[in-house]
């Protein structure tokens, strides 16, 4: 998956919050057994992100760093989503649109976005 090349730190919201909202560190990994990417934190049962994704179903992550001496890259997967209150607990994302930037093409604010099914 074209993420794990991205340093594994995440903003991480629910999907309603998409123009603006708050993004917040987390730990993120692929999940090759269910195609899902899995989302963990510090008592992670217990934020507001992981109440917010009992409530909805859905939620995005964006994870992006930069290159130097200035290239930016991205991707943000949007998705239905579970929180499963484990141990450990954790948010699992079905994707289902995913936007990426700077991985694909070495231009600047060249983008790239599909639906998935």
């Amino acid at each position: 998956m074209v993420a794990i090349l991205l340093r594994r730190q995440a903003g991480f919201g629910p999907r309603e919050q998409e123009s603006g909202g708050k993004r917040f560190g987390r730990g993120w990994s692929f999940n090759p057994e269910t195609n899902t990417i899995d989302i963990q934190g510090h008592d992670f049962a217990s934020t507001k992100k992981f109440r917010d994704v009992l409530q909805t179903g859905r939620a995005t992550i964006v994870i992006d760093d930069v290159l130097p001496p200035w290239q930016p890259r991205g991707i943000e997967i949007r998705g239905e989503a579970e929180a499963i209150v484990g141990p450990p607990a954790l948010i699992r994302i079905q994707p289902r649109r995913i936007v990426s930037w700077g991985i694909d093409n070495a231009g600047f604010g060249g983008r790239n976005a599909r639906n998935v099914r």
